[in-house]
C-alpha cells in the first residue's frame, strides 16, 4: 500500500486550515415528537470523542431536556415561556439526568479534548412588551452566568466559552453587564442582522447557507433572504459602526433518509455535495484573503444524530474546507435535486478537490472539470475560473461496442484523500473486457490519478484506450506503466528511458517529451511479447496493444506547471521524516498505522501545526493525514498531545497557532509561537503546559496573564518567544479578559496591566466596558486605578476579583507592599 499519494501544488500554500473551529451542534433533546434525551456519556462520545480524532475543536450544546426545557434554573412563570424556561430537577430525578454537575462534566471533558464549548439557548418567542422581554431574557442570562459560568471563582476547566441564541435576544452591548462579571471572556452569537453596531465579543450567526448569496435552505423551505452577505462571500469584512463583524454558521448535515414524522420536514436536503458546497462557499473567501475574511466557526446541526455515512463527510470536509478531497453522489445540487447547480441527475458519482471535479456517468464515461485557480469552484456564478476539460476523460474503444454495465463505489469519502472505484464491462462475441478504474485525489493537490486494472477473457483484436486531454499550456497528462519495461522505441528508434531499472512504475511524461502532435512510442514489457503503443494522435493520447490481455497502467492529469509529478514514497510512521526526494513544494497524503488516532503534529515549512486525521474506510487500521512538503524544510509527523512533551495549543486554538524551537527540561519550557489568526470566539490565544505555571516571560519581559496550566498570549497576530517555569503561581495575575493585553508589570507593590481594544474593532458602543478576572495568593486589594472592582472572593487558598474597565492602563495596589 502506497504511503504518500498525490503531488505538488501550483503555488506555496500556507498550512493553516481555513476553518479555525468546527464541530457538531449537540441537542440533548429537541422539540420534535419522539426524540429521547441523550445521556452524558453518549453526548461526550458523539459530540467530542469521535469528532476529535478527525480534528474537531468546537461543540454547540443545546441543553434541553425531553420537554424542551432547559435544566439549569428555576422555571419563569410566564405564559409564553413556561415550556421553554430554565428548569432544574433534583439530582436523583429519573426524568432528567442532566444537572449542574453533569453540565460541568461535559464542559470539562470538552476542554480536556481541546474544544470550545458554546451553549445554544432557543428563545425566539413573543412577549407582551419590551420590558417583559428584557426581564425574562436578562434573568435567564444571569442565572446561566451565576450557576454555570463563574470563571473567576472556579477557573476555566468547566466553563462555557460562548452563548448562542436563535433570533435577537439581548443587544450585544448589554451582554457584559449580564455575563462578564462571572465569565469575562464569553463571546455571544445570534442571528443578529437586526443590529447595526459591532461589539468586540459578538459574532453574527447564520443557518444553512448553501450557495452564492441567493438560496438558503432550512428544512423543506426555500428562503431567499440575503442572510449571508455577499461582502463576506467575496472576502470583504462586514463593516459596522464600531468595526468589523465576524460571522459563524450552523450548517446542514441531516441525512436523506428519515421516517420520523416529528422532524421529517426538517431533513432530506443534505448530501455529500451539499456539505462540500456549504463549506466551500463559507471559506473560499478566507482562502483568497486569509486576514480579511471574517468566518470564525461552523457547527453542524445534529438532530437527530447525523448518520455515520454523513458524519464522515462532515468531518472530512471540515478539516480544511475548499481544499478537501471528496468523493460521493450528487443529491442536493443535482439537476433534479432541491437546489440544482449542476447538469447531472441525482445518484451521479463525483470526486473533487479544489482543482479538479470528475463526474462518472451511468454509461461509464468520465467527465473532467477544473478550477485552474485552485479554489474548488464548480457551481458558483460569481467566479469564472472553472472550465470543462473533457466529457470523455478515459474511453475504451472496442469496435464501437457500448458498455454492458457500469458500477461505481465510493472507497474513501472525504478529507486528505478521496477515491472512487469504477468497473466498466464490455461484452463482444466471444470476449469480455472489464476495466476497473481507481480514481483518486489528494486534498490541495492539482494532480488527478487514475489506475486502470484490465481483465480480458477471449480475443478481441486491438484494444485502444483514449485519454481525452490535449497536452497544452494548462493541462499535462502522463501515463504510468504498472510493470517493468524491457525496451522502448520512439518513432522506430531505440529510446533509453531515464528511470532506474528496479522501479516498477514507469512514468511517461507526455508534455515536455514530445513536440509533434503525432508521435508513437512502442513499449515492450519484460514479461510479455506483445508490445504496447502510446501515441499522441488527434489531440489525445491513445494506448493500444495488439491483442486483448490483462493489463495495469495509470494516468495522471495535472496543471501543467506542476512537473515533476512524483511517484509514491516509502511508508511513513509517526515520528519519522516524510521524504521529499524530488525537492518540490506541495501537498501529499501520508498513510499512518493508527495507534492512538488523530489529530497529529505535522512539521512543515519550519513550523509544527496540529492537523486532524482521516480514518480510512478501506483500511480501518490506517489514518490519512495531509502534509505540505517544502524544498527548504523536511516534513515530519508525530502523534498528538504535548509537542516535545512540553507544549500544545490551548482549547480552541489548534488551528490558529504554530510552534517551533520547542525546548523542555522538566521544570521549564521555551518555544516560539506564531498567532496566525484572531477572532471573537477566542478571547485570547493560549497554549497548554504539562504542569501548573509559576512564571512566564513573553519576548523577554515578565508576563502575568496565565491560569493553572494555560498561558494566554496577546490577542493579535504575530510571533512570540515564551519561556514558562513550573511551580506555585506568581501573584497577582490576569486570568481572562476580552480586551487585548499589551503588557503586565509588578513593581513596588503595584500590578500594572496595559490593555487595548481587540484588533477587529476601533470603538465600542456607548456604556460598553470590559471585564477582567484577577487571581492572587494572599492579601486584599487596597486601591485600583483605571478600573472598578465588581466582585471579589476567596476560593481555597486563592483570592480572585472581577474588574470593570475601559481599555488603557490599570494599576492595582494591595494592602501588602509585596505579594508572595
Amino acid at each position: 500500500m502506497n504511503t504518500k499519494i498525490g503531488a505538488i501544488n501550483i503555488e506555496r500554500t500556507r498550512s493553516v486550515p481555513l476553518c479555525p473551529a468546527w464541530g457538531l451542534h449537540m441537542p440533548l433533546s429537541y422539540q420534535r415528537p419522539g426524540y429521547k434525551q441523550i445521556s452524558l456519556e453518549d453526548a461526550k462520545r458523539i459530540a467530542i470523542d469521535e469528532p476529535a480524532a478527525w480534528g474537531a475543536n468546537y461543540v454547540d450544546l443545546y441543553p434541553s431536556n425531553k420537554e424542551s426545557t432547559f435544566p439549569v434554573a428555576e422555571v419563569y412563570q410566564h405564559r409564553m415561556w413556561a415550556q421553554y424556561a430554565f428548569k432544574e430537577l433534583p439530582d436523583d430525578s429519573q426524568e432528567n439526568p442532566w444537572t449542574i454537575e453533569t453540565f460541568r462534566a461535559f464542559n470539562r471533558h470538552a476542554h480536556q479534548h481541546g474544544y470550545l464549548v458554546a451553549w445554544f439557548i432557543h428563545h425566539t418567542f413573543p412577549f407582551d412588551s419590551k420590558e417583559e422581554w428584557w426581564r425574562i431574557v436578562s434573568g435567564i442570562h444571569r442565572e446561566l452566568a451565576e450557576k454555570v459560568c463563574d470563571v473567576c471563582a472556579d477557573g476555566w476547566g468547566a466553563q462555557v466559552d460562548g452563548l448562542g441564541s436563535e433570533g435577537h435576544s439581548v443587544p450585544p452591548e448589554k451582554i457584559p453587564d449580564l455575563l462578564w462579571d462571572e465569565q469575562p471572556g464569553m463571546y455571544t452569537r445570534e442571528a443578529s442582522y437586526v443590529y447595526d453596531s459591532a461589539a468586540p465579543h459578538h459574532i453574527r450567526s447564520y443557518a444553512f447557507h448553501l450557495s452564492d448569496g441567493r438560496d438558503y435552505f432550512y428544512g423543506s423551505a426555500r428562503w431567499n433572504k440575503p442572510w449571508y452577505p455577499v461582502e463576506v462571500y467575496q472576502g470583504k469584512p462586514i463593516r459596522l459602526e464600531h468595526g468589523s463583524e465576524y460571522v459563524g454558521c450552523q450548517a446542514e448535515a441531516r441525512d436523506l433518509e428519515c421516517d420520523d414524522p416529528g422532524w421529517r420536514s426538517y431533513s432530506g436536503l443534505a448530501g455529500a455535495d451539499a456539505i462540500v458546497e456549504q463549506m466551500s462557499n463559507l471559506y473560499r473567501a478566507k482562502m483568497i484573503a486569509p486576514h480579511e475574511a471574517v468566518t470564525t466557526a461552523t457547527w453542524w446541526i445534529n438532530e437527530p444524530l447525523i448518520s455515520e455515512k454523513m458524519r464522515r463527510y462532515v468531518f472530512g470536509v471540515s478539516q480544511d474546507p475548499v481544499r478537501a478531497a471528496v468523493a460521493g453522489e450528487l443529491y442536493t445540487t443535482a439537476a433534479d435535486g432541491p437546489f440544482p447547480r449542476v447538469a447531472h441527475p441525482k445518484g451521479t458519482h463525483f470526486i473533487q478537490n479544489n482543482t479538479f471535479r470528475v463526474y462518472v456517468r451511468d454509461n461509464g464515461r468520465i467527465e473532467l472539470h477544473a478550477d485552474i485557480a485552485g479554489r474548488g469552484n464548480y457551481t458558483d456564478f460569481l467566479e469564472t475560473t472553472r472550465r470543462l476539460v473533457t466529457e470523455e476523460l478515459l474511453v475504451l474503444d472496442l469496435h464501437h461496442t457500448p458498455p454492458a454495465s457500469c458500477t461505481v463505489e465510493t472507497i474513501e469519502e472525504a478529507g486528505a484523500v478521496a477515491a472512487l472505484r469504477v468497473v466498466v464491462a464490455y461484452e463482444t462475441e466471444g470476449a469480455r473486457i472489464e476495466d476497473a478504474y481507481r480514481i483518486r485525489l489528494v486534498a490541495d493537490s492539482p494532480v488527478l490519478s487514475i489506475d486502470v486494472d484490465r481483465r480480458c477473457v477471449g480475443e478481441t483484436g486491438e484494444v485502444v484506450s483514449r485519454i481525452g486531454v490535449t497536452p497544452c499550456d494548462v493541462f499535462a497528462p502522463r501515463v504510468r506503466l504498472r510493470w517493468p519495461v524491457a525496451e522502448v522505441e520512439l518513432d522506430g528508434e531505440d529510446w533509453r528511458y531515464d528511470l532506474p531499472d528496479d522501479v516498477t512504475d514507469q512514468w511517461l511524461n507526455v508534455k515536455g517529451r514530445f513536440d509533434s502532435p503525432v508521435v508513437k512510442m512502442r513499449i515492450r514489457r519484460q514479461d510479455a511479447e506483445t508490445p504496447w503503443t502510446f501515441s499522441l494522435q488527434h489531440a489525445c493520447i491513445c494506448i493500444s496493444h495488439g491483442t486483448a490481455a490483462n493489463a495495469r497502467f495509470g494516468i495522471d492529469i495535472a496543471l501543467n506547471d506542476v512537473a515533476p509529478m512524483v511517484p509514491p514514497a516509502p511508508e511513513v510512521h509517526a515520528g519519522e521524516t516524510v521524504p521529499n526526494e524530488e525537492g518540490y513544494d506541495g501537498a501529499c497524503a501520508v498513510q499512518l498505522k493508527r495507534t492512538q488516532g488523530g489529530p497529529y503534529w505535522v512539521f512543515e515549512d519550519g513550523w509544527w501545526i496540529a492537523r486532524g486525521a482521516q480514518p480510512s474506510r478501506e483500511h480501518p487500521e490506517i489514518d490519512f493525514v495531509k502534509v505540505y512538503l517544502s524544498k527548504e524544510h523536511d516534513a515530519r509527523i508525530r502523534e498528538g498531545g504535548l509537542l516535545e512533551g512540553a507544549i500544545a495549543p490551548g482549547w480552541g486554538c489548534q488551528y490558529v497557532l504554530r510552534f517551533k524551537d520547542v525546548v523542555g527540561d522538566g521544570d521549564a519550557v521555551s518555544a516560539t509561537v506564531s498567532v496566525e489568526d484572531v477572532s471573537p470566539i477566542v478571547f485570547a490565544p493560549r497554549v497548554r503546559l504539562p504542569w501548573p505555571v509559576a512564571k512566564v516571560e513573553l519576548d523577554g519581559e515578565d508576563w502575568r496573564y496565565f491560569d493553572d496550566d494555560h498561558v494566554f498570549l496577546p490577542n493579535r497576530r504575530g510571533e512570540h518567544r515564551i519561556r514558562v517555569q513550573r511551580g506555585a503561581p506568581a501573584s497577582p495575575r490576569v486570568i481572562g479578559t476580552f480586551a487585548s493585553v499589551r503588557a503586565t508589570r509588578w513593581e513596588g507593590g503595584v500590578f500594572t496591566v496595559e490593555t487595548e481594544l481587540p484588533p477587529w474593532v476601533e470603538t465600542v458602543p456607548p456604556g460598553y466596558q470590559f471585564r477582567m478576572g484577577l487571581r492572587w495568593s494572599a492579601g486584599q486589594i487596597a486601591d485600583v486605578q483605571g478600573a472598578v472592582v465588581q466582585r471579589q472572593g476567596v476560593q481555597g487558598d486563592k483570592r480572585w476579583a472581577a474588574l470593570r474597565f475601559d481599555p488603557g492602563t490599570i494599576g492595582i495596589r494591595t494592602r501588602k507592599e509585596t505579594l508572595p
